[in-house]
């Protein structure tokens, strides 16, 4: 529509319009194909398997009591 108005006005004929609006459209539609490629692969990283890995806590020291104390008494 701003390049109509650009030809109403005289600023450039139409052929001029034309020729900006291919490399416009031309950069739009590669923008958006990254856009959605770049969705994809996020959609694909979040889909990975991830296995789940606990972590297990070893009881050693809390279950003596402590002696050390008692033996120099």
């Amino acid at each position: 529509m701003h390049l109509l108005r650009g030809v109403k006005l005289g600023l450039f004929d139409d052929a001029t319009a034309m020729t900006k609006f291919q490399v416009w459209h031309n950069e739009h539609e590669a923008n958006v194909a990254r856009r959605n490629e770049e969705h994809r692969s996020k959609q694909r990283a979040k889909k990975a398997y991830v296995p789940v890995v606990k972590k297990v806590e070893t009881k050693t020291e809390e279950a003596a009591p402590a002696v050390e104390g008692n033996e120099e008494a």
